[in-house]
């Protein structure tokens, strides 16, 4: 029997179940894990032992210990998941300079990325400036990027670990 081939409106409905389904599923983990922490270390019980400085028994480490904590390749997928869905007013992203180095001072183009490095969107890094700062200037540039066809930009500080604050343009 031939496969039927699916339109365009079934195959994003179908990848938009599937992807829905994976999300729920990390999300489901990741509450699990925290109930179950949150149920031993939120504990009065527990709260007298630390003040008295003990410790808690092997039954309720065992509890935590056999749910299994997310990957960080997990927690990055989900947090991408979730900045794509609810487009955010604010978020941190990393930025990457394709490009010889992001110290030239010319536009270059950049990728934001989550920290595990999950590609979020391309952008436009503008020209290098200085910006007075405590004990001498700062050099910065300005990042703007879309998601969905919302405009983000942010300040890009080079002292900053490539931590990139990007807030929605109104």
């Amino acid at each position: 029997m031939a496969r039927r081939k699916m339109t365009i409106e079934e195959f994003s409905a179908e990848e938009r179940r599937r992807r829905d389904a994976k999300i729920m599923s990390l999300r489901a983990q990741h509450e699990a894990h925290e109930h179950a922490y949150e149920s031993v270390l939120g504990s009065p019980r527990y709260q007298k032992l630390r003040a008295k400085g003990g410790s808690i028994s092997a039954e309720e480490s065992a509890r935590i210990s056999s749910i299994a904590p997310m990957s960080n390749e997990q927690r990055g997928e989900l947090e991408l998941e979730e900045i794509l869905r609810d487009l955010p007013s604010m978020f941190v992203a990393y930025a990457k300079v394709r490009g010889p180095s992001k110290h030239e001072s010319r536009p270059q183009s950049v990728t934001l990325a989550t920290w595990p490095g999950q590609v979020i969107a391309e952008g436009v890094a503008g020209n290098i400036y200085k910006s007075p700062g405590f004990g001498g200037s700062i050099r910065r540039r300005q990042i703007v990027a879309k998601l969905r066809g919302v405009t983000y930009v942010g300040i890009w500080s080079f002292d900053s670990a490539d931590a990139v604050r990007m807030r929605r343009r109104s």
